[in-house]
């Protein structure tokens, strides 16, 4: 195994985040996103697929790269407005267990399991 922080060749862990947007969150997404295809549409989960070092650097960062990033709004029950989030986050990360991740196109498997679970396209 490398040391910690000497080797650069060492293979990337892949990172999957699912963060739940608070209304502060949600505000700058809508900003950001204002010019999209449902621009009225409240972002209410964060999602982005990373690549990152397994061991930190010497300064004590992690060597990180961006694969995916985007909100959407996930949102279905009211008493559990997380639920369809992690339903839909499970079934793209098993996708990993059968492909790379570079073979996987992350916008439309998450829209396909969204339509799935939510019952609606994003």
């Amino acid at each position: 195994m490398p040391h910690r922080g000497e080797s650069r060749t060492a293979p990337l862990d892949i990172h999957l985040c699912l963060d739940t947007l608070s209304s502060r969150d949600r505000a700058i997404a809508s900003r950001e996103l204002m010019y999209s295809d449902r621009p009225n549409a409240i972002k209410t989960h964060k999602v982005s697929i990373l690549k990152a070092s397994h061991w930190p650097l010497k300064d004590g960062d992690f060597d990180t790269e961006i694969i995916f990033s985007a909100y959407y709004d996930f949102w279905k029950a009211p008493n559990a407005p997380n639920r369809e989030a992690i339903m839909i986050f499970d079934s793209v990360a098993e996708l990993l267990l059968y492909r790379g991740d570079d073979t996987i196109n992350w916008e439309f498997e998450i829209s396909i399991s969204a339509k799935h679970f939510l019952g609606r396209s994003l």
